[in-house]
């Protein structure tokens, strides 16, 4: 690769202002976890939440860089109606460090790669609450698993960083957006029906009942999903964070109980809990032939 250099400008200024967290900060945290974080964000098509003057103003999200990236910086180029959309890639740390230098708070990756666009290679599960009762949320993860594992896909956990958790199961990338969303939509519906009085799929807010909201929206074409180890524009900089699954049972644990002050101790004492993933990938044939059956 060509060397890169990336000038930190401004380091001083603070974009958590209830924490007094500045620019600096953040370009050094996506830094120490750029080991760990690289793995999962490589090949796959970014889109970026920025914050220019912090998370106490205005910020916007952005996927097409086309006029800025530097000329080491991996970027895909992606067809749409009229055009092309570059995205950027981060495949090496300096890539993480320019993004945070651009006031790039959140990644948001794709759920496919770059060299298969159009085959998706990790299904995810977002569980939204719609109250503060995080065990129900939990609960559901674990039924998710269990659904997920008793088809034969293996499934990791991640807090979210905002409100609840994310299921995520790797797949070979042999199938296609549309057969994918509909194998989580699928998937979804069983476990709702599990437990109707605490799950839904109903993705009208007025409608849940306080209910979790089993989201599988992020399993379409070009659908993105909050990045392993992404900090999130929130006070505090919670961290959208993996986690085992025994971890499930620790006393007060929130989708931001991890920050972007901790984290990097975290990943020193027990490091990365998704680092196998990849070598649990399944295709989708049998489990989508047994879900069927299940169903049925």
């Amino acid at each position: 690769m060509p060397r890169a250099e990336v000038q930190i400008t401004h380091p001083d200024r603070v974009v958590f202002p209830a924490d007094g967290i500045t620019k600096g900060e953040l370009v050094d945290y996506y830094g120490e976890v750029a080991d760990a974080m690289l793995p999962h964000l490589r090949g796959r098509a970014l889109s970026v939440q920025r914050f220019p003057g912090g998370i106490g103003e205005h910020g916007f999200f952005q996927q097409d860089f086309a006029d800025s990236l530097p000329d080491w910086m991996g970027r895909v180029e992606v067809p749409k109606e009229g055009g092309t959309v570059v995205h950027p890639l981060a495949e090496r740390p300096e890539a993480l460090r320019w993004l945070a230098n651009q006031n790039c708070i959140t990644l948001h990756a794709w759920q496919s790669r770059c060299d298969r666009l159009n085959n998706p290679d990790r299904l995810v599960f977002d569980l939204d609450p719609s109250d503060g009762d995080f065990a129900v949320v939990r609960d559901t993860a674990r039924t998710v698993a269990a659904v997920l594992g008793d088809l034969g896909l293996v499934c990791y956990v991640q807090t979210s960083g905002s409100r609840g958790l994310h299921v995520v199961a790797p797949v070979r990338a042999d199938t296609d957006f549309d057969t994918a969303r509909q194998f989580t939509r699928d998937v979804a519906e069983v476990v709702a029906a599990d437990d109707p009085a605490h799950r839904t799929v109903e993705a009208r807010k007025e409608k849940r009942g306080g209910r979790v909201y089993l989201d599988i929206m992020r399993n379409g074409y070009a659908q993105t999903a909050v990045a392993a180890y992404s900090v999130r524009a929130r006070a505090g900089a919670p961290v959208a964070t993996p986690l085992e699954w025994e971890e499930l049972d620790t006393p007060g644990l929130r989708a931001d109980r991890f920050t972007l002050r901790d984290l990097p101790k975290r990943l020193a004492g027990q490091g990365d809990p998704w680092a196998t993933m990849s070598r649990h990938a399944r295709s989708l044939s049998r489990p989508g032939a047994r879900l069927a059956k299940l169903r049925a």
